[in-house]
């Protein structure tokens, strides 16, 4: 894959490091899961603490992992749009001030009438 655009590049580099970041939150949470899921069902013996402290926990993990994926979405979104307007530039696509779609043909086209 070519990439001339090196701010496409360097989203495509952010992207892969938060879904990293993002596979590592997921594992995290869903250990920390499994222990709280453990103290609730085998008494932890310190009157809760731990269990509190489990459940904080896993809710900051899970934040962690919404935040991450909807970056990681933003990101793919603006990867999206630059990709998309580097086609549109290539194949020659142009929109007036009107938003009306103008090709090199048909401004030729306008120009010979």
């Amino acid at each position: 894959m070519e990439y001339v655009n090196n701010e496409r590049l360097d989203m495509e580099i952010k992207k892969n490091v938060i879904k990293e970041r993002c596979s590592e939150a997921t594992w995290e949470y869903h250990n920390n899961l499994l222990e709280l899921l453990d103290a609730k069902t085998n008494s932890d013996g310190k009157g809760g603490n731990t269990l509190d402290e489990l459940y904080r926990n896993v809710n900051a993990n899970f934040s962690k992992i919404v935040s991450l994926q909807s970056h990681m979405i933003s990101l793919s979104f603006d990867i999206a749009k630059i990709t998309l307007q580097e086609a549109f530039d290539r194949c020659g696509f142009e929109y007036d001030e009107n938003g009306t779609l103008t090709t090199p043909s048909s401004r030729t086209e306008k120009g010979n009438e």
